[in-house]
């Protein structure tokens, strides 16, 4: 896929989503080799990625070709059990918007360390379940982990679901 990419809903990717593997975690090697072979750039110091099939999220620090993994959490992901089909799949080009420290959900709950990455108001990072598939598309993170991206992860930093 190139850059930019972005795959619907019912994807193949999805579909693997859903028989994801809990012990399937990159290590250092690996997840650096990646994204410096694809030619990440951030406009930041630091690269979010979100490797669905894992459920696992891999935070870099460095620059374009010198990736450098720093974090690594479990996170839960989009669901294509959701009728609405709102998860936005696999994307390359997406980057976190803007923070909200406390944001007010739609039933009227109040969600801490929100970060929007699929556009200024779309699909966020946030404190979710985390292990398998149950979101409609966010990026649920233990508190103690999305706060850590909250805290230390700037505006405009490069967000990859793969």
């Amino acid at each position: 896929m190139t850059d930019g990419t972005i795959v619907g809903a019912k994807s193949d990717m999805d579909l693997l989503t859903q028989i994801y593997d809990n012990t399937c975690k990159y290590d250092k090697l690996t997840a650096e080799s990646w994204v410096n072979k694809e030619g990440f750039a951030s406009s930041t110091p630091y690269l979010f990625w979100c490797n669905k099939y894992g459920q696992r999220v891999y935070i870099f620090k460095g620059k374009k070709g010198a990736w450098q993994l720093l974090k690594t959490y479990k996170c839960s992901t989009g669901s294509i059990n959701y009728s609405d089909n709102c998860d936005q799949g696999v994307g390359f080009n997406w980057k976190i918007y803007n923070k909200d420290k406390a944001f007010r959900t739609a039933n009227g709950g109040i969600q801490k360390w929100n970060m929007h990455y699929s556009s200024p108001g779309g699909n966020s990072i946030h404190k979710g379940s985390v292990g398998k598939p149950a979101t409609h598309g966010c990026i649920g993170m233990a508190e103690n982990s999305v706060k850590w991206v909250f805290d230390n992860i700037p505006i405009n930093t490069r967000v990859i679901v793969f």
